[in-house]
């Protein structure tokens, strides 16, 4: 049974050269999906990348705001009605 296709190693360049010359236009009908393939895979990444820096942005945030909430409380600053320790 012969196969419908050719498979070529990577050390036999003038058969892969030959190959394209006969078969090359077999080829042109995938050039665009794969293009475009790249292109949403590319638009993903962006995507995502950006959407990871956000997150981490909301982090850093909420976490230097909970340090300053506890640096507040902790020298008596933000509470009302605290003892500070002085006498009058």
């Amino acid at each position: 049974m012969e196969k419908p296709y050719h498979i070529i190693g990577k050390d036999n360049t003038e058969e892969l050269a030959k190959l394209l010359a006969k078969d090359g236009q077999g080829l042109l009908p995938m050039v665009e999906p794969t293009e475009q393939s790249k292109l949403a895979a590319d638009e993903l990444i962006d995507v995502l990348g950006r959407a990871r820096a956000g997150h981490d942005l909301a982090a850093r945030t909420e976490g230097a705001g909970r340090a300053a909430s506890a640096a507040e409380e902790g020298s008596g600053r933000g509470r009302r009605g605290a003892d500070t320790g002085l006498s009058i």
